[in-house]
């Protein structure tokens, strides 16, 4: 509901929480109806209330079972389960449902609308079929207003952001579009670093410093300059922020990161401009394996929007470079056991 709070306050969707709330309530009633013997079982346990007897010794404290019994549920057992419930569906959701389904003429109907919802609560597969649904109908109405959010407000835009990285998969989020730059310009002797031309954000000379690239790092940069069709590039920062492409990956635990590549580039003319990513990655530490199948699901999902997706390493003083919007490439990169065999495969090729 925190999308449609946002969609409701900026205007770009009347009734939204409304609307969501409808459609959640949906999402239960099919629920009830799929499993109605279920349901119907998890009533009865909302309606009774089992106990047992236990009897203590006065004097040496031995406690000994007597038996057990069952009694109706009185109404703050019911509404305790109904409580209970709320927690696992949210109280707005439990209230919403409970008035959905009572009957405004019947006083007992609320009641038995709360035995109902209490019922939903102990019910395995209600929340998960609620979050599967509400991301579905998230990832819908960003879709449907994606440009209307980019004419929002910067702080608006990040609502949006936080909004999405809420999710419990990660989410498409536009980078924004960089302002502001600090780079070292000279070393601590005063000399001038060494810079390159054509990068989105320059000084007045439009040169753009180096100096925090490592060598082989520069012969990647240099090489994808002095092809015909480069026209910028774009040092993509390190960690993720709202101007960084930043990729999901996950580790051995199955936690969701995310990994910035190195470079951003632009190839093309005036008239059809296109972006590719070339990011040159050591092989020697223990996430480079689980960081390129990211890279390689990345380009899965959105190749289509991409000139090229690449990954370069350093094998024996040479450039090696996997090519991950090849499908094949891709099956070679899921199946890998080792990083460098991958790259010293014939998976690869010489960058």
């Amino acid at each position: 509901t925190a999308l449609a709070q946002a969609l409701s306050r900026d205007g770009l969707r009347e009734n939204a929480i409304k609307e969501a709330y409808r459609e959640l309530c949906k999402v239960l009633a099919g629920f009830s109806a799929r499993y109605p013997e279920k349901l119907s079982a998890a009533e009865d346990d909302v309606r009774q209330m089992d106990g047992a007897t236990l009897l203590v010794g006065v004097h040496g404290g031995e406690v000994i079972e007597a038996g057990s019994f069952a009694e109706v549920a009185d109404d703050r057992a019911i509404e305790a389960d109904y409580k209970a419930a709320g927690r696992r569906l949210t109280p707005e959701l439990a209230k919403r449902y409970a008035e959905r389904i009572a009957d405004d003429e019947d006083d007992d109907s609320l009641l038995d609308a709360h035995i109902t919802v209490g019922a939903l609560g102990k019910m395995e597969g209600v929340a998960e079929t609620l979050d599967k649904e509400a991301d579905a109908l998230a990832i819908q109405w960003f879709a449907e207003y994606r440009v209307a959010v980019k004419g929002l407000s910067d702080e608006r835009r990040a609502a949006y952001d936080a909004i999405k990285g809420m999710a419990p998969q990660p989410q498409r989020i536009d980078p924004k579009r960089p302002h502001v730059r600090t780079e070292d310009t000279q070393d601590l002797d005063g000399n001038a670093l060494a810079t390159r031309c054509m990068h989105l954000m320059a000084d007045h000379h439009g040169a753009f410093p180096i100096a925090n690239l490592n060598r082989w790092e520069v012969q990647v940069l240099d090489r994808e300059l002095g092809r015909k069709n480069c026209l910028g590039w774009y040092r993509n920062p390190s960690r993720p922020s709202a101007d960084a492409v930043a990729v999901a990956w996950q580790d051995g635990q199955g936690n969701w990161r995310r990994m910035c590549p190195d470079f951003v580039f632009f190839h093309g003319d005036e008239e059809n401009v296109r972006a590719s990513i070339v990011d040159p990655h050591g092989i020697h530490l223990a996430d480079a394996l689980p960081k390129l199948r990211g890279m390689a699901a990345f380009a899965a999902d959105y190749g289509s929007e991409f000139y090229r997706i690449e990954a370069v390493a350093e094998i024996a003083d040479k450039l090696r470079v996997l090519d991950l919007k090849d499908a094949g490439v891709r099956a070679a990169v899921a199946d890998a056991k080792d990083v460098e065999v991958l790259y010293r495969g014939n998976a690869a090729a010489d960058y």
